[in-house]
């Protein structure tokens, strides 16, 4: 085999120039187009979610605030309602007093015109006991 480096520089020289290396090929432009597509949709796929990101984290934020809120009327309605059964065991508390005294008064009341009557035997004595002791039966 015979290499003759003149003919080859020849025939390189007389072979026209189809491509140029500036104006890619099909499957460069196929490459570059299917490249640019998957960019796109993961740019738009990145901005949904971000943008979803920001819509849930200020949901959370609101979601936050609004239990906060609750919970602070919660705490103030329940130290309202602490209040308001201090001051009702406060009167009920004075109210058994009350009636406790009035029974302790209408027994020593009872048991007096008891002794009155062992004492006297009189209609005057009978009737102050009856009476007595049925307003001390009324307190029970």
């Amino acid at each position: 085999m015979n290499i003759n480096l003149d003919d080859d520089l020849k025939q390189s020289r007389t072979r026209p120039i189809n491509d140029s290396p500036s104006r890619p090929s099909m499957s460069q432009w196929f490459f570059i187009i299917v490249l640019g597509v998957f960019i796109a949709n993961m740019l738009s796929w990145g901005a949904q979610n971000g943008i979803e990101y920001l819509v849930v984290k200020e949901m959370m934020r609101q979601t936050t605030e609004e239990i906060s809120k609750m919970s602070a009327q919660n705490k103030a309605r329940l130290e309202r309602q602490r209040e308001l059964n201090a001051i009702k065991a406060e009167e009920r508390k004075l109210e058994i007093q009350e009636r406790e005294a009035g029974l302790r008064q209408a027994m020593e009341t009872c048991n007096y015109w008891r002794e009155e009557y062992s004492k006297h035997r009189t209609s005057y004595n009978e009737m102050q006991r009856d009476q007595s002791c049925s307003f001390a039966n009324q307190f029970r």
